[in-house]
């Protein structure tokens, strides 16, 4: 089944939560109530928007946005990020379903001459089948009509698609991406690797409940987040409290900071992992040898 990747603003300011009936989670409801619903009526298999720690796992999203089958861009209240990353898939020529909300009087100029859809914002139940019928049929007539290709091409003019990087390891390039961007975050020091490591614990510790870690880690199915639940209990037994790096696609990045750790420890935790499909890979920790121990 074809994906769809949703792009679209996480939260909802305080100053425009007016707008919304006073619902700060307003565009968390438009996601689980309009969004999935439509996506998943057009046959399409739905690819959540990364809502954790995007600064730090936006690799995820540049993978989502280079090989998702279709993107849904939500224009509402004219977000930057979103049309960043608008400006991503479109760059590689790869089609996406514009819309927006009844609150957004107007998009850019840029965007305005291409077809786009308009949702009411209300989530009225009365009107919600209408409404979720009426974005389904339009994530399918884009689909269709864009033949595998980005829309704003023939409005721009463009001839040179963008490539994706070619990596020979791309989890390593990952992590290394993480480490220079951790590193950029105090410009004008100079810092040891140990150093670039030991501010990785700003990451937010692995949960021990599924919940927390589908919040993560939204593209895992139930059997790899109950993996990472196993992982994260049992390496707790050993007061062992791993932080999550990132979550890049099936390739889950752990630091253990200044933890000591069996090799059997890690060895177990891979193996949990291994079993649902997971790759585990650990950052730091002080290796014990249970021989001298």
């Amino acid at each position: 089944m074809a994906d769809c990747f949703v792009i679209m603003p996480i939260s909802t300011p305080k100053d425009v939560a007016g707008d919304y009936s006073g619902d700060e989670a307003h565009f968390v409801h438009v996601l689980d109530h309009l969004f999935i619903p439509a996506i998943e009526s057009a046959g399409l298999t739905p690819l959540k928007p990364i809502m954790t720690g995007a600064d730090l796992i936006h690799a995820e999203i540049i993978k989502r946005l280079e090989e998702a089958d279709l993107v849904v861009c939500d224009m509402s209240r004219l977000n930057a990020n979103v049309f960043f990353e608008l400006g991503i898939r479109t760059a590689l020529d790869r089609p996406a379903a514009l819309v927006k909300d009844d609150k957004t009087a107007q998009v850019p100029f840029d965007t305005g001459v291409i077809n786009y859809h308009t949702y009411d914002s209300s989530l009225s139940p009365w009107k919600l089948d209408d409404e979720i019928q009426a974005l389904s049929a339009h994530l399918q007539e884009t689909a269709r009509r864009a033949e595998g290709r980005n829309a704003l091409w023939r409005y721009f003019g463009l001839t040179q698609r963008a490539e994706p990087a070619k990596l020979e390891n791309p989890l390593e390039e990952k992590i290394d991406l993480v480490l220079r961007e951790v590193s950029t975050s105090s410009r004008g020091r100079t810092t040891s690797h140990d150093e670039e490591l030991n501010r990785l614990a700003e990451f937010p510790a692995l949960p021990r409940d599924a919940d927390a870690i589908r919040e993560l880690a939204p593209s895992l199915d139930d059997k790899q987040v109950d993996a990472l639940v196993k992982v994260a209990q049992d390496l707790g037994e050993f007061s062992i409290a791993p932080r999550l790096v990132g979550a890049f696609g099936t390739d889950i990045v752990l630091e253990l900071g200044s933890f000591w750790i069996y090799d059997e420890q890690r060895e177990k935790a891979s193996e949990i992992a291994q079993a649902s499909g997971l790759s585990l890979t650990f950052i730091g920790g002080k290796r014990v040898d249970p021989k001298t121990s």
